[in-house]
């Protein structure tokens, strides 16, 4: 995992890294507004407004979008790291790549694990109702140790923070990308194949063996996110057009069919065709970020939504639904909301200034690299 050099690989005559920053931008912040959304109002029951219902009847029922837009933004989210982080990859060592990405997912994870289960105990000691967390049985010395280190999921049991299921998918993807990075880029073919293939073997161990492990699940999405790899392998000019139709379809097939297969039965939510509409859409999305980049201009909202949308994942849910829970009865749901936002807002952007960024900082000092253009203190953010 170190950089390539010219004789090892076109990219490095050819292609300079994304050329969509202003797009990824954008689309970072599309995602984590949708999640919000779907979360905070489109799931929520005690939300009825007329914006609401004209979303559902008019965008979401028709076109099949499931989870009121919450795939939809979670699958945005993995076509960014699916195309971004081959390319962080490539240019760091094993040590810069796997210091980096643990400051960057772990401390703004862990503190929110610790936020959640200090809120938890603090309103459970004053007798205030716990609107949007988990009973009581969850927040035990084990739970919160398996939640933070998010092997909770290989003890089928539910993490503190509930959006932390993707977090595990994108660590799995990272070291996915690490296991085949040194074929990627001299041999995307081959990598593509053994991709798909250990997807195709842990798929037929689900279908022959009935194989209910976590990672045979999380594959299912690493197929996915494949999907923005293949488009970041075509702009760098490793594969041709026809891999990338080629492979792509058969990268959604396989998708798809372990989207079938994921629950037993199935719930509505996690329906084929529902799934297929969103992931879809999504895709549709995100090759238009790229198509279109040369027009996108970022404004400041959306800069600062995109900034700080890795906290604004982490906390929205736990800060939002509790607060509307607790209030819309009292103010009315209008005022509510208001101040639900308002307080995501500012509490994300407080761990923001002084958890995540602070990570980043100290995963730089570590490696000895105090430069203010590292890749790393860019819009490509892997998250």
């Amino acid at each position: 995992m170190r950089p390539c050099s010219s004789s090892e690989s076109p990219v490095s005559l050819n292609y300079s890294g994304p050329k969509f920053l202003n797009g990824i931008a954008l689309l970072r912040a599309i995602a984590v507004l949708f999640v919000m959304y779907a979360h905070l109002v489109g799931q929520n029951q005690y939300v009825i407004l007329w914006p609401k219902q004209l979303l559902t009847e008019y965008f979401f029922e028709p076109l099949n979008i499931v989870q009121h837009g919450g795939a939809l933004g979670v699958a945005i989210f993995f076509l960014v790291s699916g195309y971004i982080i081959p390319y962080v990859a490539q240019h760091e060592t094993f040590k810069e790549f796997a210091l980096k990405r643990f400051f960057r997912i772990y401390p703004p994870f862990l503190f929110s694990i610790l936020f959640i289960a200090a809120a938890f105990i603090l309103l459970a000691f004053l007798k205030v109702k716990t609107y949007g967390f988990m009973s009581s049985e969850h927040f035990i010395p084990k739970n919160i140790i398996l939640s933070a280190s998010l092997t909770n999921y290989f003890f089928q049991i539910k993490n503190i923070n509930s959006v932390a299921w993707t977090l595990a998918i994108e660590i799995l993807f990272y070291v996915w990308i690490s296991l085949i990075l040194g074929v990627l880029f001299k041999r995307p073919p081959f990598a593509i194949l053994v991709t798909f293939t250990s997807s195709v073997l842990l798929l037929g161990s689900k279908v022959l063996f009935n194989f209910q492990g976590e990672l045979v699940n999380c594959f299912m999405f690493i197929c996915f996110m494949f999907l923005g790899t293949l488009i970041y392998l075509r702009q760098a000019g490793l594969i041709s057009r026809l891999h990338l139709v080629f492979w792509t379809a058969l990268f959604w097939i396989l998708f798809l069919y372990h989207v079938d297969l994921h629950v037993v039965p199935p719930a509505p939510q996690y329906e084929t065709p529902g799934y297929a509409a969103s992931y879809g859409l999504a895709y549709l999305i995100f090759v238009l970020a790229v198509f279109f980049e040369p027009r996108i201009r970022l404004g400041p909202i959306f800069k600062f939504i995109s900034d700080r949308s890795y906290s604004i994942y982490l906390f929205h849910g736990t800060i939002g639904v509790f607060l509307i829970g607790s209030l819309y009865a009292i103010i009315g749901i209008h005022l509510t909301l208001i101040l639900a936002f308002s307080a995501i807002f500012l509490c994300c952007h407080l761990a923001y200034k002084f958890v995540e960024k602070p990570s980043q900082v100290l995963a730089r000092k570590l490696l000895g690299r105090t430069d203010s253009n590292s890749l790393s203190r860019s819009v490509v953010k892997d998250v």
